[in-house]
């Protein structure tokens, strides 16, 4: 009788990052997720193996998505507006608000 196996994922596993910042044009899992994957697929004639991904990990990821677009968001928002005020000083435009 084969073995049957459950692979179950959690969000540290799962999180995709390129050099240990976050993507944020893409939603992927990482690599071990890939390795792991390949591996079973490569196994499934040894017996049945299941790959599980549980809901709050998926929300979790999400979350942590929008966290870091948000963040980031911020950050370049700010970075703008000091560039175009440098600009303005620079330039000696008054700005009419």
């Amino acid at each position: 009788m084969p073995e049957k196996f459950i692979i179950s994922f959690d969000t540290n596993v799962l999180r995709h990052t390129f050099e240990k910042k976050t993507i944020l044009h893409v939603f992927r899992f990482g690599k071990e997720f890939d390795e792991i994957l390949a591996s079973a697929k490569e196994k499934v004639v040894l017996g049945d193996i299941k790959i599980i991904i549980p809901e709050i990990v998926l929300l979790e990821l999400i979350e942590q998505k929008v966290v870091s677009y948000d963040k980031h968001k911020e950050k370049f928002l700010n970075e703008l507006k000091n560039c175009i005020l440098c600009f303005l000083t620079k330039f000696q435009i008054l700005m009419l608000i």
